[in-house]
């Protein structure tokens, strides 16, 4: 198992960084006395203070493992896990930022080497990185460009891990819940080729329930190139053709 590595040191404060100064001249030594012993207990304060919130910071900012998030993911019964994965509720997404929003940063990052990392640690680890880019993302940034960020790459190593093991994802070590999430960016991905796949994989398995949707995002993807409805979010000018795809009742109902 990976340890957690931190990507903020903080250097231990010291009383250097504090200057108390009095303006009052003492009268007699009674009361410097009194005054330097005073000084003494706001600085031993402060330096406590600033201590706690280093330490605060430090932790928030340690990086959390592959084991970490598949743990987190997957952890509890089946409601507390539909829960956490499919309610889209304000206290969970608080909680992955608080403990995951320093590994997303890192991992989401442009030529991350943590994601080179966590790419070649086996399926697992592969797991939890396709997890941090596609849900994580969602979770952190509801409504904003940045929760579609990382879905290219994504896609691109959804498409590659399930060509890779010949999409023989129970032979491969995961289970079938864990292969729902290994699979996902397939249908989020804008790009074509990903979206192909997916909908091969859809008839492959004969999941008629899902037919229908894996077409419709094939069908967006195909006309347009991209998802309109995520044009807002990331500062996109739609054409015509999507402004009147966005208010035709085809459109309704649809999260893309």
């Amino acid at each position: 198992m990976l340890r957690s590595r931190r990507i903020l040191g903080l250097a231990p404060l010291t009383g250097a960084l504090f200057g108390v100064h009095s303006t009052a001249a003492p009268r007699m030594q009674s009361s410097s006395t009194g005054s330097d012993a005073e000084t003494a207990t706001t600085t031993t304060a402060r330096l406590a203070a600033l201590e706690a919130r280093a330490t605060a910071l430090e932790a928030r900012t340690t990086l959390a493992t592959p084991t970490d998030v598949l743990a987190y993911w997957f952890a509890g019964d089946a409601a507390a896990q539909r829960r956490r994965h499919w309610y889209g509720l304000p206290e969970v997404d608080a909680e992955i930022r608080q403990r995951f929003g320093a590994t997303w940063a890192a991992l989401a990052a442009e030529e991350s080497p943590l994601a080179r990392q966590w790419a070649a640690g086996g399926m697992h680890s592969v797991l939890a990185l396709i997890i941090v880019w596609d849900q994580f993302s969602r979770q952190l940034w509801r409504g904003d460009g940045r929760s579609f960020a990382c879905d290219g790459r994504a896609g691109a190593l959804a498409m590659a891990t399930v060509r890779a093991c010949g999409n023989d994802l129970a032979a491969a070590g995961l289970g079938e819940y864990e292969a729902v999430f290994l699979k996902m960016p397939l249908q989020h991905s804008e790009d074509l080729a990903v979206q192909r796949l997916n909908a091969q994989l859809c008839l492959a398995a004969d999941a008629s329930e899902a037919r229908e949707h894996v077409a419709g995002h094939l069908a967006v993807i195909e006309r347009f190139g991209r998802y309109p409805k995520r044009n807002a979010a990331l500062g996109r000018q739609s054409t015509p053709e999507e402004l009147a795809y966005l208010g035709s009742d085809e459109a309704k109902g649809r999260a893309y």
